[in-house]
């Protein structure tokens, strides 16, 4: 009986845990450049005295949506945030929205705006734009990555998987790499992991039914 009790408590737990998980948008690099993404928190082009964006504080299963332009004359875009528990970032290849409300599905993620003016793969444009993506903490470089758009269309997913939780400085940075010039469209997630916010909880909910249980054998033997 306390086993059954004691799945469903753990069951009942980690659904509130999720159902409880909130996903919040940025769209950098607005107007005619990079459309708003409906819903979402407008960062415009640039953080006052170059500063980083701060996006606030991630919980457990809560999700960041990022969206920007990064082009020769802002090479650079910086996103502070803390997250609770360990985090993972990605690419989202959910489709970019056009300035017409439509969505084109596949071109997102990391992607050449020439993909989106002219509707072709940028390797037909003498290949893709070079884009630098890190995590700091204060002003070490904790884990990067660097991509080309060309290379990225479509096809790959994870950046940086369970990295722990503290305050950190997601960075963008188009100044790497060939064609510094080139414009380029970049769709990510941070995605903090769920569990550890319910674990506090189940817990407790375990010791109660362990307590319980002892009660009830030690009335059965008295």
């Amino acid at each position: 009986m306390i086993g059954k009790s004691i799945i469903a408590v753990s069951a009942v737990l980690f659904t509130a845990g999720i159902a409880n998980a909130a996903v919040t948008n940025f769209t950098e690099g607005t107007g005619s450049n990079r459309p708003l993404i409906v819903g979402s928190t407008d960062l415009e082009d640039a953080a006052p005295g170059g500063a980083g964006f701060d996006l606030g504080t991630l919980g457990a299963g809560d999700t960041f949506g990022i969206y920007g332009r990064i082009v020769s004359s802002v090479d650079r875009f910086s996103f502070d945030f803390s997250s609770v528990s360990a985090f993972d970032v990605s690419f989202d290849f959910d489709g970019y929205e056009t300035v017409d409300g439509t969505v084109a599905q596949g071109w997102s993620g990391l992607i050449d705006q020439s993909v989106v003016n002219a509707g072709t793969d940028p390797s037909t444009t003498g290949g893709g734009k070079g884009v630098k993506i890190s995590l700091f903490q204060g002003l070490t470089e904790v884990v990067s990555q660097s991509y080309t758009t060309n290379v990225v269309f479509g096809a790959v997913s994870s950046i940086f998987s369970n990295i722990a939780a503290g305050e950190y400085t997601l960075v963008v940075d188009g100044s790497v790499g060939p064609h510094k010039s080139r414009p380029a469209l970049y769709d990510l997630q941070v995605t903090a992991v769920p569990i550890p916010a319910a674990l506090p909880l189940l817990a407790g909910g375990i010791g109660l039914l362990g307590v319980a249980g002892w009660r009830r054998r030690k009335s059965a033997t008295a």
